[in-house]
């Protein structure tokens, strides 16, 4: 029985993830919409003073509920924690858990180092890192492999980046955001006269932003999932 089990795990934890990506983006954009709501009231509370709200937003206890959504019966509840981060990098991480049998909590990482205007009206820019984290999480959430029974079970501290980058259900968030980057970037290369192809693909992998900090990590057979996940998906959309 408890070979059984472990193979069933074994099974789930290598099983394709497929999100629906639009439905990933509109909650991400419903979500920055509710977050710049929140903290325009927030700002008002603390009188106003983006210095207090910002001393506030540090104290109690870096962290604020900004957001909710719902994917069919379970509801996810979205909370803003700073943190430091390298310049240019808005959204700094993320992480979602169960909180209670049909709720769940999403934890976005924004870099301390923006003023707090800037998490209420994010720019192009950090609305695609937003969107990019929010897409990743939902992975999680969707992978049946972090599941076990009511239990949502996440793996620990890594040893290194490439042990964590290479782990089962990492290489399937990492390979969301290498799909969505990829169909972000195919008009792009329509509008430069390249037609969808699979000279184009393999173009759009090259630019692929999590593709060019991921790959350099993975294992070659991680890098040929997220290939092959990313192919299923052009082909699935006719766009090869």
């Amino acid at each position: 029985m408890r070979a059984v089990a472990a193979e069933s795990r074994r099974v789930r934890a290598n099983r394709r993830i497929q999100i629906e990506l639009e439905v990933a983006e509109q909650i991400a954009l419903d979500l920055i919409q509710q977050t710049a709501l929140a903290l325009r009231d927030w700002i008002r509370e603390a009188g106003g003073e983006e210095r207090e709200a910002m001393a506030s937003l540090g104290a109690y206890p870096k962290m604020i509920h900004v957001a909710s959504a719902r994917i069919e019966d379970e509801e996810i509840y979205a909370q803003i924690v700073q943190d430091d981060g390298p310049e240019g990098h808005f959204c700094v991480g993320g992480g979602i858990g169960r909180i209670e049998p049909n709720v769940w909590g999403l934890q976005l990482v924004y870099n301390s180092g923006y003023p707090i205007l800037a998490y209420a009206l994010p720019d192009p820019v950090a609305r695609k890192q937003i969107t990019e984290t929010i897409i990743h999480e939902l992975t999680h959430f969707a992978d049946p492999g972090l599941r076990v029974g009511s239990r949502f079970v996440a793996g620990g501290p890594p040893r290194s980046s490439e042990e964590y980058i290479n782990r089962p259900e990492e290489v399937k968030a990492f390979g969301q955001e290498v799909i969505y980057e990829m169909l972000t970037i195919f008009p792009e290369l329509e509008r430069r006269g390249i037609a969808p192809s699979a000279a184009a693909f393999r173009a759009a992998v090259v630019l692929a932003p999590t593709w060019q900090q991921t790959a350099c990590h993975m294992q070659e057979r991680n890098q040929q999932r997220i290939l092959r996940d990313a192919y299923q998906e052009f082909t699935g959309r006719g766009l090869l």
